[in-house]
C-alpha cells in the first residue's frame, strides 16, 4: 500500500527514516524482463533513480532504483 506521509506517521510511534537513509532493500518477483524493463522505465519517468544497470544472467534479469522517499526497490524475473 502506498500512502502519504502524514497517513504513514499515523502508524507509528517513532520517527520517519528521512530521505537519505536506507533500512531495506524491497525486492519482488515479476512475470517476465518486459515488466521489470516497463515498470524501472515508468519509475525513472517520474523522478525514481536508478540504483544499477539492467542485470541479466544466465538465470535470472533484475534492475533497481530509488523511488522520490529514498526506498530501495529491487525487481526480479527467474528464468525458467
Amino acid at each position: 500500500m502506498l500512502m502519504n506521509l502524514e497517513k504513514f506517521k499515523s502508524f507509528i510511534d517513532k520517527d520517519v527514516a528521512t530521505r537519505n537513509t536506507s533500512e531495506v532493500i524491497l525486492s519482488f518477483a515479476c512475470e517476465s524482463e518486459e515488466e521489470i524493463r516497463s515498470l524501472c522505465e515508468k519509475a525513472f519517468s517520474m523522478g525514481g533513480r536508478k540504483i544499477n544497470e539492467p542485470e541479466d544472467s544466465d538465470f535470472m534479469f533484475s534492475w533497481a532504483f530509488e523511488d522520490l522517499d529514498g526506498h530501495l526497490w529491487d525487481l526480479f524475473w527467474v528464468k525458467s
